[in-house]
């Protein structure tokens, strides 16, 4: 609950002001437009806020707030929801790791792979400071399969292992790669969008023809961002 004087001390954070002490708060690895989709809020909400003097709505914050569990005094102290009851953690920089779920899953880079009833999963620890070079997409919402098959090569070798956001369930990049299911199968294809509702999957392995297919017989379960092969 929000008091008169809590409102009062709010007013004085207000533009640029006001979105550092958010920043402060804000927790790692929630990017700025999902804390502002979560919301219910407009998705530009931070980047107006940092280059204009606004002065948002009291229900705005407290929406934001809320979100991640801050109260209006956390905001004022710039502690962060976490940092109230756990100790800090060390810095991404050193030696830091995340958990990433690993699937017991072949995505064919061939035909396809028949789907299973149930795929094994495992966590799997990675490097913090790679991951953030990588993308800023939290570590939950990523996994990591293996590529079988030829159909891309010489790009693409059998049992390298992809990251897949499965954030980026829709076609957002003209020729990415992307885990699909299609025709009861999973694989790892480059998607073109052709328009008329129809897209092309294509293999990069010329031995490997083209497909031309309605859009909604093909399910996006996530776009490879890295991958990474052995020696």
């Amino acid at each position: 609950m929000w008091e008169s004087s809590d409102m009062a001390e709010t007013e004085q954070l207000r533009g640029r002001s006001l979105y550092e002490a958010l920043m402060a708060i804000k927790p790692d690895g929630l990017p700025e437009t999902e804390w502002a989709v979560k919301a219910n809020i407009n998705r530009g909400f931070f980047t107006n806020l940092k280059s204009s003097d606004i002065n948002p709505r009291y229900d705005t914050l407290r929406k934001l707030l809320s979100v991640i569990g801050a109260t209006d005094a956390m905001l004022h102290a710039g502690v962060a929801p976490e940092a109230a009851d756990t100790p800090p953690t060390q810095s991404a920089d050193v030696g830091d790791t995340v958990g990433i779920t690993q699937l017991d899953l072949s995505l064919s880079m061939g035909p396809g792979t028949l789907i299973e009833d149930f795929v094994e999963s495992e966590v799997v620890s990675f490097d913090a400071s790679v991951l953030k070079r990588i993308t800023r997409t939290p570590s939950d919402r990523l996994r990591f399969v293996t590529g079988i098959g030829t159909s891309h090569e010489p790009r693409f070798q059998h049992n390298d292992q992809f990251l897949i956001d499965i954030n980026e369930c829709r076609l957002s990049r003209l020729d990415g790669y992307y885990w699909i299911t299609f025709d009861g199968a999973h694989a790892l294809k480059r998607l073109r969008p052709l328009g008329g509702g129809r897209i092309q999957i294509i293999s990069d392995n010329p031995e490997y023809g083209p497909q031309d297919v309605d859009a909604n017989e093909v399910r996006i379960e996530g776009r490879a961002i890295w991958f990474a092969r052995g020696l």
